[in-house]
Parts: C-alpha cells; structure tokens; sequence
C-alpha cells in the first residue's frame, strides 16, 4: 500500500511543480465588489481555487452523510440494547435452570428417590406418537 501511494502521489506532485514553474505570470485578480485587486502568480490562484474546492467538497461530503451517520449510531444503540437483553435473558435462564435441578433435587429427597435430573433421561418411555423401547 505504501509503494502504491508512492507511484501515484509522485508523478502527481512532479505534475504540479511542472505545472507551478510554467505558469510564474503574474495575474491581477481582482475582488469584486471590494475596491481592491491582488497581483498574485497564476500556479498560487489556481492552487488555492484547488485547496478551497477540496474543503468545500469535504465539507459537502460531510454534511451529506449526517443521515447515514444517525443511522449508524441508532442501530449501534439498538445493537448494545439487544446484547444487553440477550445477557440478562441468558442469566434468567441459567437461574431457571438452576431453581428446576434445585426443586427437582429437594422433591427426589423428600421422596428418598434416586433418579437422574436430566429431564430427557427421565422422560417416561411409552411417550405417545412413538414406538415403544426395543428389549434386548
């Protein structure tokens, strides 16, 4: 990236010193409707007229994209919001979670039963719509 700017920003500024010492004339340039006339070299008006195209553009840039910059920062909050909510919604359900192993642990004590948690292992094994167990 570096060599590439090199290559362009070189012929570019050989360009311009090339251009500066060609046109060394003086011009007038007058500023109307003030009273007064300013006798400055062309390559320095035509230069400075360059310099404040360019800000100007920047400048209408800048102002063109204010909408698309609300944009950005609205969906950015929205984003934070929504990873915020995942977060508090991730820890409601750990601390779900952990109130159904818990009640679950104290029923199976009162009961003095012995059996796995894990709601899956501890479905019932007629489950109706499927066949039943194969014994072995």
């Amino acid at each position: 990236m570096r060599n590439l700017s090199w290559i362009i920003l070189f012929p570019l500024a050989v360009a311009l010193i090339i251009f500066a010492v060609s046109n060394r004339d003086v011009v007038s340039v007058d500023l109307w409707p003030l009273p007064f006339a300013i006798e400055i070299p062309l390559f320095v008006l035509l230069f400075a007229a360059l310099v404040i195209g360019v800000m100007w553009g920047g400048v209408a840039t800048w102002v063109s994209g204010g909408a698309a910059r609300k944009a950005a920062r609205a969906k950015a909050r929205e984003a934070r919001r929504a990873d915020n909510e995942i977060k508090n919604l991730k820890d409601q359900v750990s601390k779900l979670e952990a109130d159904v192993r818990s009640g679950e642990e104290h029923r199976a004590a009162a009961l003095g039963e012995t059996r796995d948690t894990n709601v899956l292992a501890a479905a019932p094994r007629n489950t109706p719509g499927l066949p039943p167990p194969a014994n072995h």
